[in-house]
Formats: C-alpha cells, structure tokens, sequence
C-alpha cells in the first residue's frame, strides 16, 4: 500500500513537473538557494562517496549536492542527470531510498518508542521528490521547512 502511494506520488509530481528544458544551474547552485531559505538552520554537505553507496542509481548523477541537518533525520539533496528522461527514472530511485529510511526509522521505533523517532517519521510521511528537466531534488524536512525549500528549489530551478 505504501510503496503504491509513493509511486502515485512519484507520478503526481513527474506530471505537473517534470519535463521542460534542462537545468543549467549546478547542484550546488540549487542547493545553496535552498539552504538560503531555512532560516539559518545548519547543514552539512554529505560526500560522495555516501550519494554512492545509498542511492541505487541505475546511472550515477552527473553532479549532486546532498545536505544533512543537525537533526538526525533532516536532509536534501540536488542531483542533475544527462537528460530529463533519466532524472524521471532516477527519481524512483529517491523514492526508494526514501522508503528504506522509513521502513528503517519504523523498525527502530517499533523497539524503542520515543518522541524523536515519531518525529523523524512524520517528516518521512511528507517527504518530497521535485522533478525539475534534468534535475531531482528531495526534501526530508519539517513541513514548513520543506514547502520554503521547495518553492526555492522551483524558484532557482528556472
């Protein structure tokens, strides 16, 4: 049921915005536009080698930029593929890794209830995937957080 949901989602959001030219902005670029936007919330860039191995990219981004929050369980990240077609089928792949943090978070809660972890799973719940031309962000952050991202995602992303 959940992984259905997920995949109307995915097709919701490819629908009303996918397509379109290629983004000519870098990852790093988009990101900086979105992390301008989190009232001064703190992040950190995740390194490459953690895009590698946690995304089952069927072809590796050609640049990314992927930030942590300073709580556990808050991050986006900005990916730019070859073509639009390619960012359309990789961002299942986000999806998925989206789906696996949850189902992890979820076991994890179901051993240790607390507070934090029903947080960190209500962020999963409204977790986003923007597909924008050439270009996939996800956003793992509070409600509010996540709409101000991603309408600066979408503002940049032009």
């Amino acid at each position: 049921m959940k992984k259905l949901f997920l995949m109307i989602s995915l097709l919701a959001l490819c629908l009303t915005g996918c397509g379109g030219k290629e983004i000519t902005r870098s990852p790093k670029e988009l990101a900086g536009a979105v992390l301008a936007n989190l009232n001064g919330a703190l992040f950190k860039e995740a390194d490459a080698d953690y895009v590698e191995n946690s995304f089952d990219f069927e072809k590796a981004p050609d640049a990314s930029a992927l930030y942590f929050g300073e709580e556990f369980g808050v991050e986006f990240g900005v990916f730019a593929f070859a073509d639009n077609e390619s960012a359309r089928k990789e961002a299942k792949r986000i999806e998925e890794y989206l789906a696996r943090e949850e189902q992890s978070v979820r076991d994890l809660a179901a051993l240790y209830p607390a507070a934090e972890l029903s947080a960190r799973l209500a962020r999963y719940k409204n977790a986003s995937v923007r597909v924008k031309g050439n270009t996939v962000a996800y956003f793992l952050l509070s409600d509010t957080d996540r709409t101000a991202a991603e309408a600066a995602f979408i503002r940049a992303a032009k």
